[in-house]
């Protein structure tokens, strides 16, 4: 695993969370998803969870301009920045916490509010698992990375147009794709 994704990773959502930035949010958690894959890293998850929870939350403008978002966001926000500071000091167990604590504070926040139908963090993880699995993960792969229960993935697979979100490859090209990935000649 190459740490130094892991470390712009987490430095990326530090400063989209920092600075309130939706639009980067978004694409922080659509991207993680395809580096946990190939990388085997649950963290990839945990980021990618914070950072589709806080857009979530910056989408609906009655929570994101509460006070209580801001005590919210600059918690998840420390402890973001704890997990960076972890991981660069070798604390790999430290820095997984660090990152499951700033989860949690964002899903307590939602559920908290009573906005959303479901837990944010549950969600996030449908929606990554969803995507390791369109990347050609099996729906057990996808939802052992994730921590997202099969029969919460599977309805809204069934839901959702994966034809659409990817290029679709011959199967030789993808065996092929696959080998360079896993350093096969």
């Amino acid at each position: 695993m190459e740490e130094g994704l892991l470390l712009r990773s987490l430095n990326k959502l530090s400063e989209a969370l920092q600075k309130n930035n939706g639009g980067e949010l978004k694409a922080i958690g659509r991207e993680m998803g395809e580096h946990a894959l190939v990388d085997g890293e649950t963290a990839f998850v945990e980021i990618g969870v914070v950072a589709y929870s806080a857009n979530k939350i910056l989408d609906k403008k009655h929570l994101s301009s509460s006070s209580d978002w801001q005590h919210v966001r600059e918690r998840a926000s420390t402890r973001v920045q704890a997990s960076l500071a972890a991981l660069r000091n070798g604390r790999r167990e430290e820095m997984f916490s660090s990152i499951s604590s700033a989860v949690s504070e964002l899903d307590h926040f939602s559920l908290s509010e009573g906005r959303f139908q479901t837990s944010l963090a549950l969600k996030a993880r449908v929606k990554i698992a969803t995507d390791i699995y369109a990347h050609g993960a099996s729906l057990g792969k996808a939802c052992e990375l994730t921590g997202a229960p099969k029969q919460e993935v599977l309805p809204y697979l069934g839901a959702t147009k994966l034809s659409d979100k990817f290029v679709s490859l011959p199967l030789a090209d993808r065996f092929s794709f696959a080998k360079t990935l896993f350093g096969e000649k």
